[in-house]
């Protein structure tokens, strides 16, 4: 028999304990940051946050980077996307800040990422192509860029599989490419050992506010609090119920059917070759990567005949030899499209809420400097010039919807 004092003793004690318990549940899911979507762009601004000392929190709708990071052919191309402006500019002081950011990388996780110089040749095979690059070319020289107009058998000199339509084309030495199937592992352990906690299968449902500031966010595993809350969804992104409308970024997904193939010697390409119709992205193991179709289709992955017909011709008009080679992997991806093809960055009208989205084309490219600005910009409190032009208050006259290309 148990005493009744014994037995409210330990009924006091139950409680003490099961309420420290909810109450430790209710700590855990509190942080300093939440980000929203752990692909590339969020891991890398979670990694920075965290090495400044902050509690930072991903959610993930499903596994890390294995969205649009993951079926990127992994071109680092401020030139060759053949971009303008300030994007432009952005795009070269992210590839600017590469080497450095992917070695930080490797060397705190061990992880070998496998970063490619060769540079980039965008090559003309009709009239209409020529006078694109011609235009391009003399933009970028205009800038100051390092760019080489080469004529078709000097494009054949330095890679001679080209066929003999090439007939010229704008070399450029300073593109990159990177091993984005290493380099989105790596972050995820670079994230963890900073103390990041990045929950998976945790799809965001709903920014909730308090008193005009951000205060969590809804899942469909339950609610989390943060100071501040940053949208990194990609695809994704407009997805998220809001408080108010003017806070739904205008970005929608934009599928990618992208193909690898075995290359018949380690020696068949070097460089990064690309068309207006196509791109070819050699990679460290004997593959190559041909990409990519863009298709608004919703969130259908699924690859088409259309679109996979389109990859091998594009292919074939600059490689007339691939023929004998071997398919290894189809696959497709969803960038996150927005509006007016720039990404989305800094701060809203809702206290602590924060976009870095929109980035199409461009994520892996820009994650050193995205992910160092927003850091930036939430440690020092004030957004870095560079970043400035891409808020999303560009679109506040309403003249933008989410899922609209402008002319389409």
């Amino acid at each position: 028999m148990v005493s009744a004092d014994f037995s409210l003793i330990l009924i006091l004690l139950y409680g003490k304990i099961n309420s420290k318990i909810n109450t430790e549940r209710l700590l855990m899911k509190s942080s300093d940051i939440l980000i929203l979507g752990g692909g590339i762009i969020g891991m890398s601004i979670a990694r920075e946050l965290a090495g400044n000392g902050l509690n930072v929190r991903i959610l993930e709708r499903h596994q890390p980077g294995r969205e649009a990071s993951w079926a990127s052919a992994g071109m680092l191309a401020p030139q060759g996307e053949l971009s303008e402006g300030a994007f432009q500019k952005l795009c070269i002081e992210s590839n600017r800040r590469y080497p450095a950011y992917r070695a930080d990388v490797e060397e705190e996780t061990g992880i070998k990422c496998y970063h490619r110089e060769a540079g980039t040749m965008a090559l003309a095979v009709t009239d209409e192509d020529e006078a694109e690059f011609r235009r391009t070319y003399q933009l970028q020289k205009n800038d100051g860029l390092e760019v080489e107009w080469i004529t078709g058998d000097e494009a054949r000199s330095k890679e001679p599989e080209l066929s003999q339509l090439v007939r010229g084309g704008m070399y450029l030495p300073g593109d990159r490419h990177v091993e984005n199937r290493l380099l989105v592992p790596a972050l995820e352990k670079a994230c963890r050992i900073r103390g990041v906690d990045i929950v998976n299968g945790a799809q965001v449902i709903k920014i909730n506010s308090d008193n005009g500031k951000a205060s969590g966010v809804s899942t469909i595993i339950g609610d989390y609090t943060a100071n501040i809350i940053i949208n990194t969804a990609g695809a994704w992104s407009a997805t998220i119920d809001v408080p108010d409308e003017t806070l739904r970024p205008p970005v929608f997904p934009v599928r990618g059917q992208m193909m690898a193939i075995e290359l018949p010697t380690p020696t068949f390409l070097n460089h990064v070759i690309r068309s207006p119709r196509s791109y070819m992205v050699p990679r460290h193991d004997n593959r190559l990567f041909l990409g990519a179709t863009m298709e608004e289709v919703g969130f259908n992955k699924s690859n088409s005949v259309w679109g996979i017909h389109k990859l091998l011709s594009g292919a074939k008009e600059l490689l007339p030899n691939l023929d004998k080679c071997t398919i290894i992997e189809t696959w497709a991806g969803l960038r996150p499209g927005s509006a007016d093809n720039h990404p989305i960055l800094g701060y809203t009208s809702l206290a602590g809420y924060i976009m870095a989205t929109g980035m199409f084309r461009n994520g892996l490219l820009l994650t050193p400097v995205i992910s160092q600005t927003i850091a930036e910009l939430i440690i020092s409190g004030s957004t870095p010039d560079i970043i400035a032009l891409f808020n999303i208050n560009r679109f506040a006259d309403g003249k933008y919807k989410a899922g609209k290309v402008p002319g389409a």
